[in-house]
């Protein structure tokens, strides 16, 4: 048990960032500190590491297994996403798996790309990746851009992949989702003075995800710029180029969708809009033998809303 004297204002000066409104924030503020502090009592930190891959310095975790084994899971981050935002299932899963999380080009510590960010770019990165830290065969797990991206790499390299794993992004984006999209880049803020602001924009952009994810995120994805202002790792020019090129790309993912000849798995939360039925009922007809599973309890990122639905269910798939 921690015991922190005090009160409100005591914990203002540890824990500048968080909000002290009374006995209920007091109460859940100190579960969270507990909380982190045994959690990471019994988890072993990452190597971090970086390498040159196609004239970009490419940044990533290493959670290497804890037990003898000779697989390999590459875990690959949505769009504005950190390769430490999978440590908790990365942590999971490194009881089976010598775990691999990348920051893609453009993403956290990794350089942003002045060649642009085209889908086959990335999907460069990844089949370089592989090739250069001697991986293959291997586990892909990737969510919305790094399942796009997924698909790409998979359609020209299935011969890497022991099993393809996306989370809730196909070939396609439903229009649902593009709308969805749009309304909220017109909303987000770019910067913020605490990591507390950016938290509380994402409790509304993402309602009912746990507030240690949250919290993660504002941790890991923020970094200060010359006026002392937090504003994202991520090239601001990110988001913009990608949607740009959706359009142009779509054919070309739905190609190498079915190109495809590894295992393949696909988890759409069902909460999600991103992958609607018409989309479903296509990637399902190009991939007869794909396992298709929808999350309960979940919107777009599977990893915050049902990260234990996700372990069990990569368990079963990767391992069986």
């Amino acid at each position: 048990m921690i015991f922190l004297i005090g009160g409100g204002n005591y914990l203002r000066t540890l824990f500048p960032t968080r909000n002290y409104n009374g006995r209920t924030d007091f109460l859940k503020t100190i579960q969270y500190i507990e909380g982190t502090i045994n959690h990471q009592r019994r988890l072993k930190a990452p190597e971090s590491h970086s390498i040159e891959i196609n004239g970009l310095n490419i940044h990533y975790l290493d959670y290497s297994a804890s037990s003898d084994t000779s697989k390999t899971l590459l875990l690959v981050h949505g769009i504005g996403g950190t390769a430490a935002g999978w440590h908790e299932v990365a942590q999971i899963l490194r009881r089976d798996f010598r775990v691999l999380a990348i920051d893609q080009r453009g993403h956290g510590d990794s350089n942003h790309a002045p060649t642009g960010y085209a889908v086959t770019s990335f999907a460069s990165d990844l089949a370089t990746f592989a090739v250069t830290l001697n991986i293959i065969p291997y586990d892909y797990c990737g969510l919305s851009l790094g399942a796009r991206n997924g698909i790409a790499y998979a359609g020209n390299y299935s011969d890497h992949l022991s099993h393809l794993v996306l989370l809730d992004l196909g070939p396609e984006i439903s229009k649902a989702a593009l709308k969805l999209g749009r309304s909220t880049r017109a909303i987000r803020k770019k910067e913020w003075n605490t990591v507390q602001q950016f938290v509380e924009d994402m409790r509304i952009e993402y309602p009912g995800a746990p507030d240690e994810y949250i919290y993660m995120r504002g941790e890991t994805e923020l970094t200060r710029n010359y006026d002392g202002v937090l504003v994202p790792k991520a090239d601001p020019e990110l988001s913009r180029i990608i949607s740009s090129l959706r359009s142009k790309e779509q054919s070309y993912l739905w190609e190498s969708w079915s190109r495809i000849s590894c295992p393949l798995m696909v988890l759409r939360g069902d909460r999600s809009p991103y992958i609607d039925e018409s989309i479903a009922k296509r990637m399902k007809e190009l991939q007869p033998s794909l396992h298709f599973l929808d999350v309960p309890n979940s919107n777009h990122s599977i990893p915050a809303y049902n990260s234990d639905f996700l372990v069990d269910h990569l368990r079963r798939f990767l391992l069986d």
